[in-house]
């Protein structure tokens, strides 16, 4: 499960460092539902706020783009705003594990690098 939500950083982590803006999360479907610890562990490793949505949130989005496309609202932003479902539950990282899980991170990292070293030839 750690590995998971390091990995969910490690991607996070990525698109920042192209200058992509990330302030949250979005969690989908049943996952979100069925293990608030899951969900609490993730917001602590990635030290944000992950919001929870229902099950249909895919199809919703489909949705919110066809209306769109439609001419039914004149944006994306307005169909979200007109269209949403909203938020079930919201998880914020705890300060305390998420500075734990800072430190068990680079460890996360450093491990990962020396496996690739190790397996990859010439890297």
């Amino acid at each position: 499960m750690e590995a998971t939500a390091y990995g969910s950083r490690a991607i996070v982590e990525r698109f920042r460092s192209e200058g992509i803006r990330i302030d949250g999360a979005i969690a989908v479907a049943r996952r979100a539902r069925k293990s608030p610890f899951v969900m609490q562990t993730v917001a602590n490793v990635m030290d944000m706020e992950i919001e929870s949505r229902g099950d249909q949130a895919v199809a919703l989005g489909a949705a919110m783009f066809a209306a769109t496309a439609a001419g039914v609202h004149a944006s994306m932003a307005e169909a979200q705003r007109v269209m949403s479902s909203g938020t079930e539950r919201v998880y914020r990282p705890d300060p305390e594990q998420a500075k734990r899980y800072d430190e068990l991170y680079a460890r996360y990292l450093r491990l990962g690098a020396f496996v690739q070293r190790e397996l990859t030839p010439g890297m």
